[in-house]
């Protein structure tokens, strides 16, 4: 007498393979589709060349000149030493190129991690080291309610002297500053980070762009009134 065994699970595996067969099937038809589509409406895809990189810049503090680099890293605010640093008045509000169009002169660099240097039209250098550490003080940017430090008395007379008006120099903390981008402006609001810059992307306030480019004639200088 001979007895015949059946593997209850062979139907379940070849159907799952009939299934795996036909979307992989699927699958291949429509990459096929896609690339007739392409190459129909659009013909064989090329490089073109539309310019080059002249150079690049960052701009330590915010709403004044910027600094021209030979490289520049990449961090989470955007290009490292980009707008890590902020003018604000004596309420702790920032000051910008709109109140004040004398602060396009203003030069900052940043020759290490750990100091920056000032110049100005009419103005003697100057050069201090910076913190990321102290008490932490207050700082509004538009609607933005954020921390920083301040990066001492020279900076501060240094540049009430040069504006006329009470301002000082404030910098990114090391700890505790948490300034997500907007979602009022971005449908990654919340998932991204922004450092003094305006806080929404391009096109509304292009300034938050963590980098950007623009042509050479767009950078070229203008009268200051």
């Amino acid at each position: 007498e001979s007895t015949m065994t059946t593997d209850p699970f062979m139907p379940s595996m070849a159907k799952g393979a009939a299934v795996g067969a036909a979307v992989a099937a699927g699958c291949l038809a429509a990459y096929g589709t896609y690339r007739l589509v392409r190459y129909h409406f659009f013909g064989k895809w090329e490089w073109v060349r539309v310019g080059h990189v002249s150079a690049l810049h960052i701009y330590p503090i915010k709403s004044c000149r910027g600094t021209e680099v030979e490289e520049m890293d990449i961090g989470l605010f955007g290009p490292v030493n980009d707008r890590v640093f902020i003018v604000v008045d004596e309420n702790g509000r920032f000051i910008t190129q709109r109140q004040n169009p004398e602060m396009a002169l203003i030069h900052p660099s940043v020759p290490s991690g750990t100091s920056i240097a000032l110049s100005a039209p009419g103005m003697s250098p100057l050069k201090v080291a910076t913190t990321g550490d102290g008490a932490p003080v207050d700082v509004g940017i538009w609607d933005d309610e954020v921390i920083g430090v301040d990066q001492g008395a020279a900076c501060s007379k240094w540049l009430s002297d040069y504006m006329q008006r009470p301002a000082r120099l404030i910098g990114i903390p090391k700890k505790g500053y948490d300034r997500p981008t907007s979602s009022k402006w971005s449908p990654q609001g919340g998932l991204n980070q922004a450092s003094y810059a305006d806080g929404c992307p391009p096109p509304t306030r292009p300034d938050q762009a963590p980098a950007r480019t623009c042509a050479a004639a767009s950078g070229a200088p203008r009268r200051v009134r």
